[in-house]
C-alpha cells in the first residue's frame, strides 16, 4: 500500500526542521490555517499576491527569520522580479513550496507546467520535483539546507503523488 503525505504532513516535516515565518496567498488559506494549529507550525502571514510574500519573507529573514512560502507555479511565475530583485539579489535564503499544476498526468494548467521548470533554470534557482511520498521529509530539510547554505531561494515542486 502506497504511503500519502497530506499537505499537513508537507508543512510539519518542514516545520521540524525549519523555524520561519510563511507567507500565504487567500486560495491556500484553508490549507495554512488548518494546519496552524499544530506547534509545530510558526505563524502564517497573509498576502494578497505571492510577490508580496517574497517581501514578507525578505522582511522575516532580516529579523532572524527562516522562512518558506507555498503556492502554485502559476504564482511563483507572478513573483518572478520580487525574487529576482529582491531575494536573488540580496541574497535571501526562502524555501518555495510550489504545487506543481501541469505536471506530467495533470489535465489542467499545460502552458504553466511547460514553462516551470525552463523559468526556475533561468533564474539559476535550485529545484527539486517531489513525487515519492516517502521522501517528502528527506527532500525538505535538503530543500532548507541547500538555501540556508547558498543563501538563494530553493523550490520543491509538489506534484499531486505527494500532497
Amino acid at each position: 500500500r502506497r504511503r500519502s503525505s497530506t499537505p499537513s504532513s508537507i508543512l510539519t516535516s518542514a516545520s521540524s526542521n525549519w523555524n520561519r515565518r510563511r507567507s500565504y496567498t487567500p486560495s491556500r488559506f484553508v490549507l495554512w490555517e488548518a494546519s496552524s494549529h499544530s506547534p509545530l507550525i510558526a505563524p502564517s502571514v497573509p498576502v494578497g499576491r505571492e510577490e508580496e510574500g517574497i517581501g514578507v519573507c525578505t522582511g522575516a529573514h532580516l529579523a532572524g527569520k527562516r522562512t518558506a512560502m507555498l503556492m502554485q507555479n502559476g504564482g511563483l511565475l507572478n513573483s518572478c522580479n520580487g525574487i529576482t530583485t529582491t531575494a536573488l539579489q540580496f541574497g535571501i535564503p526562502i524555501l518555495l513550496l510550489v504545487y506543481y499544476a501541469g505536471d506530467m498526468g495533470d489535465k489542467a494548467f499545460h502552458m504553466v507546467g511547460l514553462a516551470t521548470e525552463p523559468v526556475l533554470e533561468g533564474l539559476g534557482i535550485k529545484y527539486r520535483v517531489m513525487r515519492d511520498p516517502a521522501k517528502v521529509k528527506q527532500d525538505i530539510i535538503g530543500a532548507a539546507t541547500a538555501a540556508a547554505s547558498s543563501k538563494r531561494p530553493v523550490a520543491l515542486l509538489l506534484t499531486r503523488e505527494v500532497l
